[in-house]
């Protein structure tokens, strides 16, 4: 990775951030070969070829997260992720994204795996693949044990199991295929979409550790949600690469980003 100065001072003339509180947390993903002024991180340089977007908290409403899609459509964003805890439904900021959007790539970072079911979560994904003219990808995740079990009363289990598992079946449903499949984690049969996305959605596994990141190397297309520092993020990329170069499966491709809090300074 090459940085080409994180902060600059931020001029008059530089478009306003869509505030909310002190701030706006997002993850930042940046693409190769260009220059870009954005939240306050401007000029940041990927020797590779990525995208740039945002991901906002879980914590705006859905008409705030919808403003914020369509302000980062309009300053040259490519992807708009979509957080879920509690709510709003990802789903569902999702389809308003869309609807008033109507060219940034729309995202799940991440709906959790467990507390909706497999035929559900392809249903959902398929929707909102419908109504934004197929600028969706489903990102999923384990998420933690007490969202899983506490909040939704689902057995955690094996977490790397059941993503596993869920993964290939969440892939087959929204390729059209009808389930038969009878595994440890997810079982269902005779369920087919009736409106099968004209393309394919993509799906995306959070692998925020390393053992969830194996499954990367498998073959499935992972995303990587590290908390870490920026001078982190290559190491973090280069065990990917790594697995990827010693395993037999070449993965479709895999995004990885980190979190900022871009702050407004009283001087603006």
């Amino acid at each position: 990775m090459i940085l080409d100065a994180v902060q600059p001072p931020r001029k008059d003339s530089d478009p306003a951030v869509p505030q909310s509180g002190s701030g706006v947390p997002c993850s930042a993903l940046v693409r190769s070969g260009r220059r870009h002024d954005v939240w306050g991180m401007d000029r940041i340089v990927l020797e590779t070829n990525t995208r740039l977007g945002v991901n906002v908290c879980p914590e705006l409403n859905i008409r705030d997260q919808t403003e914020l899609a369509v302000w980062a459509e309009e300053h040259g964003s490519d992807d708009f992720w979509i957080a879920e805890v509690s709510d709003p439904d990802a789903f569902v900021v999702a389809t308003a994204a869309a609807l008033a959007s109507s060219r940034v790539r729309l995202g799940t970072a991440i709906v959790p795996l467990g507390p909706r079911s497999v035929p559900t979560l392809a249903a959902a994904a398929a929707s909102v693949a419908q109504v934004s003219n197929e600028r969706f990808v489903l990102g999923v995740g384990v998420s933690s044990h007490a969202i899983i079990e506490s909040w939704h009363g689902v057995t955690y289990g094996r977490p790397l199991e059941r993503a596993g598992d869920s993964i290939p079946v969440l892939r087959a449903i929204l390729a059209g295929d009808r389930t038969d499949v009878d595994l440890a984690s997810v079982r269902t049969s005779g369920y087919r979409l009736r409106n099968t996305p004209v393309l394919s959605v993509p799906v995306m596994l959070a692998a925020l550790k390393q053992t969830m990141s194996r499954l990367h190397a498998r073959g499935l297309l992972a995303i990587s949600l590290p908390t870490s520092p920026l001078r982190c993020i290559g190491r973090h990329s280069d065990g990917m690469d790594t697995r990827t170069r010693s395993s037999r499966r070449k993965p479709p491709g895999s995004a990885v980003t980190w979190t900022a809090c871009v702050l407004r300074s009283a001087t603006g």
